[in-house]
């Protein structure tokens, strides 16, 4: 999860990254992508030595993340996105199928776990309560016809 969450939020931004292609505006983006490797470098290595893989893993969420606020910084003031009302619009429906599907997941670990099995069965739960939550309250109508369509 320490891992995931940072990577997340950058998919979200596929549309401005080609944006920012289709201007021509990549060198921002490749410097700011350079500095968060090279921090994330220099945390990992000299973190491990004092806390182990912990730090590797934060050192890797720490740098993305840094990346993703300064690279969202300048989506906001160079291409006029506003970034902050684009998350909230998202997650605003997410963050309750998210949470829906944790609670299911709790119960139902309660009841089965200790083997391979029941993570896959509890994982695949997760995600069928999931996409159903999003399916009835994160898609619009649009959404859900383009869904049903298929």
């Amino acid at each position: 999860l320490i891992l995931m969450i940072p990577v997340m939020f950058p998919l979200v931004q596929n549309t401005c990254l080609a944006i920012l292609r289709a201007k021509n505006l990549m060198k921002f983006r490749t410097i700011s992508l350079m500095v968060s490797f090279v921090s994330n470098c220099i945390l990992t290595i000299v973190g491990t030595r004092y806390f182990g893989y912990w730090a590797a893993a934060l050192g890797t969420a720490s740098s993305t993340l840094i990346g993703l606020v300064t690279m969202n910084v300048y989506y906001h003031n160079k291409l006029g996105f506003k970034i902050f009302k684009m998350f909230c619009a998202i997650f605003k429906k997410t963050i309750i199928c998210i949470m829906i599907a944790m609670v299911v997941t709790y119960i139902l670990h309660k009841f089965f776990y200790g083997s391979w099995l029941t993570f896959v069965i509890n994982a695949v739960v997760f995600l069928l309560v999931y996409a159903a939550g999003m399916f009835w309250f994160g898609f619009d109508k649009n959404e859900k016809r383009i869904v049903l369509r298929r």
